[in-house]
């Protein structure tokens, strides 16, 4: 513990020495010529934060920000003809201001006006920089606001099925009837696990549960969210561990945005939300306030046929607050914290199984711009999760449970902090580098082996983890319509502290006292992406790239069930690794169509999945007792898996009012090598062939808004052998929204608009757990 301790301490020095710098970084060169002016919007409005970049005769180069009224200033120029002004403002086509002539004797202004456009669309996520997705080879696709508030999905999480190959690990909703441990990420279908192997970020901050790698996906608010990215290509090289299969950002940062509002709805199942959001601006402080509140009596888990006495509806409850500060301290330099609550409580079907969260995040950080236009960025983080979750086991006729697991306590902690460097040129290229540093602690208490009223033993297991990353990115053109982009990273991360304890509750005696050996691990992580304009109307795309993710401290020390299935950890599983490459085209044809296609193949090393213990003989000593009709699962590593893939997506517009969204997936994700051979040539387990979505929009300001969404998935198999099928599922959601007066919308929604049967999951002795059937909900949306 001192060690590690005294090892992570140069780290947060280097951390204090580069925000102390930040404030002291001279202005070198003052001179009497200068550039000034204001940014203002369409409608006259000033653009606060604006990036406003000056270049020049003998290759001077000097960038700044707006201010809270709009107002730039760039001083310290020597005089003459040829400058060049540019400005660039997320959701802002860029303005450029040609030949601009700098005296000495009087200040030049230029007034400089901004507009709106669809094509000023900016990511951040595969470069860390602000860069249009027209100039990344990467498979990107953004979820705008508009498409979130308007669609008639309840949850960020469903409505983000209008991506293909979005899914859950399980077909259960993200917050009814769904287990934490089920509601990791899973994008093109291609893992065997509830982890998630997609980094799922808040404004840049990683959001992963620290302990077992799922999303708590409800604790941002809907309201708050300005755009949703979604990136299905590896973002090892940017990101590190848990982004080889991609990321998703949640984006709430507006500065300047002025806004108050206010969503309240229920219907079905006893279900209530309401969810606000209020940005203001004070000088030169953005502030951003947002809170939720949902609750649900929730659906029974088993069909009428199968659900005996003991079975109840799984409820759900939950709240959640999310702030942000943002000080624009000069125009060159902001300061900015950001702070997270959030807690919930749900029902798993049954009167004894229930699991519940409670955590806090907070965030602190700076950026600055040079009077050379370099950018730079320190910033950290800090989050305290608790879990607990119960277990039982269910008698044949369903008139009785027994408990088999109390997980009373399972603490975490995650905190980290980064530095990054980046140098935006003119023409849209970029250098950017940085340094990573993340540190996870976490364990699980728990009672378990249940005789007669009480529980008979307890186990205390778990560990560290600590992460360091050096990062080098460069967007680049080297000829015309050719982009190019070259990164590579380097991640030294270890294990450390591990440990499973277990005593026997009747006579405090020490039944297993195992120590782990420290791991250590270092992972290299390429990419190379190629975008070029073969024709204005085609766009062609190529991208190789690698990345790992390290077990969890869940996989590797904390064991679960679910109903009678028993799955054990592993504490010597090894670091999962993926080789990607992926070749696509970007089609469009005007304002009418867009669309892409995308092939990709994947072949991953040591992915961790929940494998069949066959032996039975070995159970008792790796999953202790199994429920009669149950089975032994542990964790294990498999050799190889490969993952061969085609994805579509088209985009068409008719008129201002009227838009379809088609998209498809299909892949084959089979295991190709395995110390089990009976594993071999089988599917991913979860893993659906085909994922179908169809989207209908019709939105008029002055008369109504409409959705219809169509999803269709093909079956799946529940376990790693294929012996347990879900058969495949259609759902149609639909909603219909009425302005009544300004600012003020009424809406119907209703999901699963069919009632159609979601298998969410099977077990060996025949119960099928369903997922959401049709919920009807009536809502009042206020905005001002």
């Amino acid at each position: 513990m001192a060690r590690n301790r005294w090892a992570i301490r140069p780290l947060y020095g280097i951390l204090v020495l580069v925000l102390g710098l930040g404030g002291t970084l001279p202005a070198w060169g003052q001179a009497a010529a200068s550039v000034v002016g204001t940014v203002r919007d369409v409608d006259g409005h000033p653009l606060p934060g604006v990036l406003v970049e000056l270049t020049g005769p003998q290759g001077v180069r000097r960038v700044v920000t707006t201010d809270a009224q709009g107002r730039y200033r760039i001083e310290g120029l020597p005089p003459g003809e040829g400058y060049r002004l540019r400005c660039v403002l997320e959701g802002f086509l860029p303005a450029v201001v040609e030949s601009v002539a700098v005296r000495s004797d009087a200040p030049t202004s230029v007034d400089v006006t901004l507009y709106v456009g669809a094509e000023a669309v900016v990511v951040v996520t595969p470069s860390r920089l602000n860069t249009s997705p027209e100039k990344l080879a990467a498979t990107v696709q953004v979820v705008s606001r508009s498409d979130l508030m308007v669609g008639p999905q309840l949850l960020v999480v469903e409505s983000l099925r209008q991506v293909p190959g979005f899914s859950l690990f399980r077909r259960s909703s993200g917050v009814m009837a769904s287990h934490p441990t089920a509601q990791g990420m899973r994008l093109r279908g291609a893992w065997p696990s509830g982890a998630s192997r997609a980094l799922v970020l808040l404004d840049g901050v990683p959001i992963n549960d620290s302990f077992g790698g799922g999303i708590y996906w409800n604790r941002v608010p809907r309201s708050a969210l300005r755009q949703v990215e979604v990136i299905k290509s590896p973002v090892s090289t940017a990101w590190g561990n848990a982004g080889m299969e991609g990321a998703l950002h949640f984006r709430t940062e507006a500065v300047g945005l002025r806004e108050f509002q206010v969503d309240l709805q229920g219907g079905g199942l006893g279900t209530m939300d309401a969810d606000t959001t209020w940005r203001h601006r004070y000088g030169t402080l953005s502030l951003l306030m947002a809170g939720r509140y949902f609750r649900t009596d929730g659906h029974y888990l088993l069909s009428p046929e199968q659900r005996g006495p003991i079975d109840i509806r799984a409820f759900s409850r939950l709240g959640s607050l999310l702030g942000r500060v943002t000080w624009d301290v000069s125009s060159r330099r902001q300061l900015f914290w950001a702070g997270n609550v959030f807690s919930e409580r749900r029902s798993n079907g049954t009167p004894y199984t229930e699991n519940s969260t409670d955590l806090w995040m907070t965030g602190l950080g700076t950026r600055w711009f040079t009077t050379g236009g370099d950018f730079w960025e320190v910033a950290g983080f800090w989050q305290s999760q608790t879990f607990r979750s119960t277990f039982s086991s269910v008698n044949s006729t369903r008139t009785q449970e027994t408990p088999s697991l109390d997980q009373y306590d399972v603490p975490s902690v995650m905190g980290g902090f980064h530095i990054q460097w980046a140098r935006p040129q003119p023409s849209g290229a970029q250098w950017s580098a940085g340094l990573d540093v993340k540190y996870i602690w976490g364990e699980t208490r728990e009672d378990y082996r249940w005789v007669a009223t009480r529980f008979t033993r307890r186990r205390f297991a778990g560990g560290r983890q600590a992460f360091v990353g050096l990062y080098l990115n460069r967007l680049f053109q080297p000829v015309s319509n050719l982009y190019v982009q070259v990164g590579a990273r380097v991640d030294a991360w270890g294990l450390f502290q591990g440990m499973r304890v277990e005593r026997d509750l009747t006579t405090d005696a020490v039944l297993r006292d195992d120590r782990y050996e420290d791991r250590r691990r270092v992972a290299f992580s390429p990419t190379l992406g190629l975008r070029w304009r073969a024709r204005p109307w085609a766009d062609l795309r190529f991208q190789f790239s690698q990345g790992f993710r390290a077990p969890t401290l869940n996989e590797l020390y904390r064991p679960f069930q679910v109903r009678n299935v028993v799955t054990a950890a592993n504490p010597d599983l090894k670091p999962e690794s993926l080789q990607a490459w992926e070749l696509g085209a970007d089609l469009r044809a005007g304002d009418f169509w867009q669309g892409s296609v995308t092939a990709f193949w994947y072949q991953v090393h040591d992915v961790i999945s929940n494998v069949t213990v066959l032996e039975r003989s070995a159970w008792p000593s790796i999953c202790g007792f199994v429920p009669a009709g149950g089975v032994c699962r542990q964790r294990r590593n498999i050799d190889l898996t490969r993952v061969v893939g085609l994805e579509w997506m088209n985009t068409f517009r008719f008129g201002k009012y009227l838009q379809t969204h088609v998209g498809y997936l299909w892949n084959d994700a089979r295991i190709r090598k395995s110390p089990a051979p009976e594993l071999i040539d089988k599917r991913i387990a979860q893993g659906p062939s085909h994922t179908a979505v169809f989207r209908v929009q019709y939105q008029h300001p002055q008369i109504f808004t409409a959705a219809v969404q169509v999803w269709y998935e093909s079956s799946r198999f529940e376990d790693d052998l294929n012996t347990l099928r879900l058969r495949p599922v259609w759902l149609v959601d639909a909603s219909v929204r009425r302005k009544i007066v300004r600012g003020v919308e009424l809406y119907v929604s209703a999901e699963n608009l069919l009632n159609t049967r979601v298998e969410a999951g099977r077990t060996a002795d025949g119960l099928v757990t369903l997922g959401t059937p049709r919920v009807v909900r009536a809502g009042l949306h206020v905005q001002m």
